[in-house]
Order: C-alpha cells, then structure tokens, then sequence
C-alpha cells in the first residue's frame, strides 16, 4: 500500500536524522500521534505538511510522495505527474470514504430522531395526529424531514440538504428560503447583502450540511402556517454566489407522505 511504504520511509528518514516523533511533530506543526499514524501507514501525511516534512527530512516533495529516495539527477518529470496523480487519487478516495461515513451517521441519528418524535407524538396525542414524511423527485438537490399536525402543537423539520455533485463548488454566499405557497417561513443567509470575497463557508456542501429547520407553532396563535403545507406547496430556494462572483438558485419541491394518522400506522 502506498500508505504503508511513505509511512516507512518517513521513520527511516526520521531515525537518520537522530529525530524523535515529538521533534519532528514540533517542526512539521502536527501532533506526535499524527507522526506515529504517517510512520504506521495508518494515513498519508496532508499535502500542507510535504514542504515542513521534506524539509525536516532532507529529502525532496516527489522522494516523500514516492517513498524512496531517487539518484541525483535521475528523476523524470513523468515520474512527478505519475506521483501526483497517486497522491491525490489516494486523497479523493480516504475523502470520499469519510464523507459518506459522516452523512451514513447523520441519517442514522436524524433517522432515530424521527422515530423518537413520532413515538413521543403517537403517545401524547393518541387519535389526535397526523405525520408526514416530506420528500423530492428533485435530481440535483437530497433534502428530507418530517412534518406533524396535532391538537396542541405543529411541528416542521427539516434536514439533509445536499448537492449533488458539487463537493467542488466553492461559494462566498448563500441563502436558503423555505415557502408555504408564497409565504417565507424560514430564512438563513442574505445574498442581497454580500461583499466581494466576503464569503464565510468553503463550499456550497458545507453551508448547505449547517443547515437544520426545525418550525414550531403553538395552538394558541390564530393562523396556523403549517397547517396549510397540507393544502399548499412547500418549496425550498437555495441561492448561492460563487467563486466567480456568479449568483445561482435551485429549487426543492417537497412532497408529503403519511406515515401515521390518528390510531392508524400506515406503512
């Protein structure tokens, strides 16, 4: 494995210069602990690292990536793209990997987090609900949530928000507007007001991953918005401003599905 022959070259190197793991984590700027994970093939070094480490090692970028050392004058500018393409292929796979990691466990726990709503909602308010799961046909944005109707209390969640396929997007603003027919019930971020490289997230996925709705109205108001998702089209607007200063919007049309009405549990 590519990870396992950097790792020991970077302990080899380490030792020739009579280096401790905390000494050369000191000059790099990383932990001990990464040091010990590099030289154990665990995981790569980041490509910020490869200057503060060949330095450190006496050793060049492409002999690091390589995990050998070259003869003087011996190394081809093919065997450097070969090298770079490994890197950085290596990187978009661990990437990926952790990526959908993180959005398996977030499912999982919003996933109990609506079992747990509709089992404390089913029991509180026992032939007096309604639950809805809200979906899209959408192709280009994933979106999910739940929403509940009951005697004391509405409720609307929304999570999930994704693009599909555009991990590469870099933003400098975006907003996102939820809508009940042409009613605004929601609102975060406000493109009107951006300034140029004013941008605060990475990414559009980024931004779009921070973003959680959770609506509650009290029956104790006189005009119920919620209730009117049932009559009405719930539409979410993502608006964004690239890194060429580009402004563009998407749009999300959810659709309700019942999942439980009254004593009734429909599957």
């Amino acid at each position: 494995m590519k990870e396992k022959k950097v790792g020991e070259f970077i302990a080899k190197c380490r030792k020739d210069k009579n280096l401790t793991q905390e000494q050369l984590a000191d000059s790099v700027g990383v932990t001990g602990a990464s040091i010990s994970k590099w030289e154990n093939g665990r995981n790569l070094p980041d490509t910020i690292y490869f200057d503060a480490l060949s330095n450190e090692l006496g050793v060049s970028v492409l002999e690091l990536m390589n995990g050998e050392r070259f003869p003087e004058d011996s190394v081809p500018a093919s065997s450097l793209n070969k090298a770079l393409e490994e890197c950085l292929s290596t990187y978009k796979i661990k990437e990926r990997k952790k990526r959908h990691k993180i959005i398996s466990i977030l499912t999982v726990i919003f996933l109990i987090l609506m079992l747990s709503l509709f089992l404390l909602f089913y029991i509180n308010n026992y032939n007096k609900f309604r639950i809805y799961s809200l979906t899209s046909d959408d192709l280009m944005y994933n979106a999910s949530g739940v929403l509940s109707i009951t005697n004391e209390k509405n409720l609307l969640m929304i999570s999930g928000l994704e693009c599909n396929g555009c991990d590469d997007i870099k933003i400098y603003d975006a907003e996102i507007r939820l809508y009940v027919g042409e009613k605004m019930i929601y609102k975060e971020g406000d493109i009107s007001n951006y300034k140029k490289n004013d941008g605060k997230y990475d990414n559009l996925n980024q931004f779009l991953h921070s973003i959680f709705i959770n609506i509650q109205e009290e029956k104790n108001n006189s005009e119920y918005v919620l209730e009117s998702i049932e009559k009405n089209q719930l539409i979410l607007i993502i608006n964004y401003i690239d890194e060429d200063e580009m402004e563009y919007n998407g749009t999300v049309l959810f659709k309700l599905l019942e999942n439980a009405s009254s004593s009734k549990i429909l599957y």
